[in-house]
């Protein structure tokens, strides 16, 4: 039997998982509209947006955002993929959130994630992770922590860069982000690296419309 405390953790009795009571604050988690996807091709590169609906890093998303560069950069620069259609005025002010996702290049990429704090359209602050080598054509989950500011903040995003020590993506090179998973940080646990959700898994629903608006269930935590 498991006892659950929404929000705060849980306590668990006898055998079986341990869940928490999670909101993902990202609208448009597995990339099935336009919506929120933003990127910046580096100094001096051109690159087009796609959104496969296939080779995704779970069963359960197989969809992806896509950036394939056309003309390359001779410079990092802000290099950079995002989801900014996040949890509009469903942030905790001081609380700490997890912020996920699974990136994917088709050369060794060093991708960042970061957190930017918005009031609207004035950036108010952020944090950044630590950089994950890539290993090409490989999916890997990157994630970090990051405390929202005490006031002033309405929603959040979630940025995956390529670090400035990164390879430069030449001609053709792809980079694709999705899974995007933004949740407060359940008191005194933590979240299973494993663990995403959105309202169209089993256990979740959508707060609003499908794919336009943030989802909560059940999440695994240790």
């Amino acid at each position: 039997m498991t006892t659950v405390t929404r929000y705060t953790g849980v306590t668990a009795t006898g055998t079986g998982p341990r869940l928490a009571f999670l909101k993902n604050l990202i609208y448009n988690p597995r990339a099935l509209t336009d919506a929120g996807l933003n990127y910046s091709a580096g100094t001096g590169g051109a690159a087009v947006k796609s959104r496969p609906t296939t080779g995704g890093p779970l069963p359960e998303v197989p969809s992806f955002m896509r950036v394939t560069w056309n003309t390359a950069p001779t410079a990092i620069g802000s290099l950079q993929l995002y989801n900014g259609l996040v949890g509009a005025n469903l942030i905790t002010p001081g609380k700490t959130y997890i912020a996920r996702a699974y990136v994917r290049a088709s050369f060794a990429a060093t991708i960042q994630p970061k957190v930017g704090w918005w009031n609207g359209a004035s950036y108010v602050g952020g944090a950044n992770g630590t950089g994950v080598l890539l290993a090409a054509n490989t999916w890997t989950a990157v994630s970090m922590e990051a405390t929202a500011p005490a006031s002033g903040i309405d929603r959040v995003q979630m940025n995956t860069d390529l670090t400035s020590t990164s390879a430069l993506p030449a001609v053709g090179s792809t980079v694709d982000a999705t899974a995007w998973f933004v949740f407060e940080k359940p008191a005194g646990s933590t979240v299973e690296t494993t663990t995403y959700g959105d309202g169209d898994m089993t256990g979740w629903t959508w707060l609003g419309t499908a794919h336009a608006s943030a989802s909560q269930g059940y999440g695994a935590i240790s």
